[in-house]
């Protein structure tokens, strides 16, 4: 069972980070390879659209209390994997009792 259990709206995006090697040879002739064992770094942005201020401020906490370390959460693919939360946490009001709140998790390979 994932650490992180809330349900993100549908505006949730999914972008791959690729690390590449890349040495040019003088005839202009490129050399490239995959950098290490996992080149490719998955990232959500994670948007949740009209939640109760108690659910923002829930989800919000655990983020906090997870600052430099990891997590598992299965994300809207059904695959389970850890991430960790990079960059802000922004968590606008929208109404007396609602918010929307939005993040990013790293894919994380330690």
């Amino acid at each position: 069972m994932s650490d992180f259990n809330y349900i993100p709206s549908y505006r949730t995006e999914v972008s791959d980070q690729y690390r590449i090697l890349r040495a040019q040879f003088g005839d202009g002739y490129p050399a490239t390879a995959p950098e290490g064992v996992n080149p490719v770094t998955e990232f959500w942005k994670l948007t949740f659209d009209q939640i109760s201020l108690a659910e923002g401020q829930a989800i919000r906490s655990f983020l906090r209390g997870k600052v430099g370390q990891s997590f598992t959460w299965t994300n809207p693919n059904g695959v389970e994997k850890r991430y960790t939360v990079v960059g802000e946490v922004n968590m606008p009001r929208t109404g007396p009792n609602t918010v929307s709140l939005t993040c990013t998790f790293e894919e994380w390979f330690g």
